[in-house]
């Protein structure tokens, strides 16, 4: 929208939460279940990568993947630290630390 004027927009939400983080499983799934939808999604949030178990964020990322072959662009922002660092440590943000979430593979 802050590129191009006129531009189609769709807003997508999820409600609930998924172990008291964000639902980016349930998005991905239901982005899954429907046949049409924008070439483009833009994130503009993410959640501790810590907080996160290990099998739900490889889930997460099988989705991204899984809608990249349909070929779709999931982009995440950063977070509101960027590179963030906790007590002197790495404190990356999920899932724009997922190697899949701008995935695309053109038809």
């Amino acid at each position: 929208m802050g590129t191009e004027a006129n531009i189609t927009t769709w807003f997508l939400r999820s409600a609930g939460r998924h172990d008291n983080q964000e639902p980016f499983l349930l998005w991905l799934e239901n982005v899954a279940s429907t046949k049409e939808v924008p070439p483009v999604h833009s994130v503009s949030y993410g959640d501790v990568e810590s907080s996160l178990s290990v099998p739900y964020m490889q889930r997460v990322n099988t989705e991204f993947m899984k809608a990249g072959v349909r070929g779709i662009t999931i982009l995440f922002a950063s977070g509101d630290d960027g590179a963030a660092c906790k007590k002197g440590k790495f404190s990356p943000q999920f899932p724009v630390s997922s190697p899949y979430h701008c995935l695309t593979c053109h038809r």
